[in-house]
Order: C-alpha cells, then structure tokens, then sequence
C-alpha cells in the first residue's frame, strides 16, 4: 500500500478522537425511527471522545466495529434528532466491549465487535431488533444495499443532528482491491464510493450496511481525499463469516438467545 492510501485508511477509521469521523454522504433524511435498530454510541478514551454508529440484535447487545472501542460507552436507542432528547431515548451503558479476539489496529482485519448493554433494551416501536446474515448469507456485486447515521454531509463540514441514508451498490471484490491498490482484509464487503458521489466519509463507523432488510456489514473504512469517491470504494466488514462467533459471545454473555 502506498504512503497516502496507508494515511487515507487509517486516519479515518482510527481517528475517533479528531474531527475526522466517517458520515454519510449525498443521502437524505432518514423517515424518523424507520429504523428502529440504528445506535448511536457516545465514546469516551483517554485522550478525547468520538461518536459510532452501532446496530442492536439482541435485547442485551450492539454489534459495531471494533475500532469504535473506547474506555467507556453510552448507547443511545430509539433516536432520530440528536439534538433534542426525545421521549423514545433508552440511554444504556455498555457494559462490556468485546472486539473480535483476532483484531488487528494496524490492519483493521476483523473489525468487529459486540457491545453487552447493561441491562436489556425495552423492545417498542422505536426500538427493534435487525436480523443479521447466517453464515453461509453473501452480497452479490450490484445489490442495492443502504448505510444511515448521524454526520457530516460534506467533506469537513458539520454534523447532522438528524438520522440520515444513503442507498449504495455493492462492488466486485477485484474492482475493490485493484482500486485501493493495496491488502484489503478478508471477510470485507465494498460498497457505494467508487466513481459514484454517495456513500460514507469522515461517527458513522460501526453502523450498519442493510441488504434486503439484514445488516450485511459494518461501516469499516474508506479514504480521506474528500467525499466525492473519485476511486475508492468504502469497505465494511462482512457479518456473515463471524455468526459463530456471535453465536458464541451471546451464548456466553446474553441474557437473551439469538
């Protein structure tokens, strides 16, 4: 990997304590909790805070990414404007972070993790579950999948306060790789970006990329040359290939089966 895409894929995934956190981009205004499964996580660290996005597929657990951990974070279920606290909030400590034993910092190879809340979400209108993939489920190159969060709607601007999405189209595996032009980790998915304007950009790390009403990925990476995706897809991390280590952080930790 070259100097500047090896500087473009880690300032952006792993840079939670800056300014540069990943957003959607060219999406519109999400129809308020129409999805009922988004979470947004509060994260303090020792040398700062940052914001993810997280998805909630067990009474008792998040799934996000696993460089969104921090020392301590609050999720927040059952909102749409961030700016307002609104009655359908549950606010809920996470009391345990799991990341993938085998996640790399470096590499951000298996960049993933479960977040065990402190106790169990209350299950309503504005609250739901999102069903993930089983292992053998897989994404076909031209799906039309979607990602939504709370960010930035241009490159360096401000946040939204507001739940916002974007639809995206999944991109050949070697489309991927020969753009990046560097080692894409396995059991990764890459969609929306790559000569298209909408997608993800510099909070929305962690969130959910939704094929045929399953959270297929987790938002991963992407580059920080700017937001209009000249080349480089954005690459999630693919759920499929880590059920059975759901599976089995849940039959562990849950209070809930799967």
């Amino acid at each position: 990997m070259d100097g500047l895409r090896w500087t473009a894929f880690m300032v952006l995934c792993l840079g939670l304590a800056g300014a540069s956190e990943v957003q959607i981009i060219n999406g519109h205004e999400a129809k308020p909790h129409s999805r009922p499964y988004m979470a947004y996580l509060s994260i303090e660290m020792e040398d700062g805070s940052g914001t993810c996005g997280g998805f909630l597929i067990n009474p008792d657990f998040i799934l996000t990414a696993a460089h969104c951990n921090g020392e301590s974070i609050t999720v927040v279920l059952g909102a749409h404007n961030m700016s307002t606290r609104e009655t359908s909030w549950q606010l809920i400590q996470a009391e345990k972070m799991i990341p993938h034993p085998d996640y790399n910092s470096s590499t951000l190879v298996n960049d993933i993790m479960l977040l065990k809340l402190a106790h169990k979400a209350k299950l309503k209108k504005q609250v739901k579950l999102v069903e993930i993939p089983q292992a053998d489920d897989d994404v076909q190159p031209g799906d039309l999948c979607s990602v939504a969060g709370w960010g930035n709607t241009v490159t360096n601007g401000d946040g939204s306060n507001v739940l916002r999405e974007v639809n995206v189209t999944i991109i050949y595996w070697d489309t991927c790789k020969k753009s990046w032009d560097a080692m894409i980790p396995e059991n990764t998915i890459c969609a929306g970006g790559y000569k298209t304007t909408k997608g993800f950009c510099q909070g929305d790390s962690g969130g959910p990329l939704i094929c045929n009403n399953k959270a297929m990925g987790i938002v991963s990476f992407n580059s920080i040359l700017g937001c209009k995706y000249p080349n480089l897809p954005n690459v999630y991390t693919s759920v499929a290939p880590y059920r059975d280590w759901i599976n089995s952080v849940l039959q562990k930790h849950s209070r809930s089966p799967l």
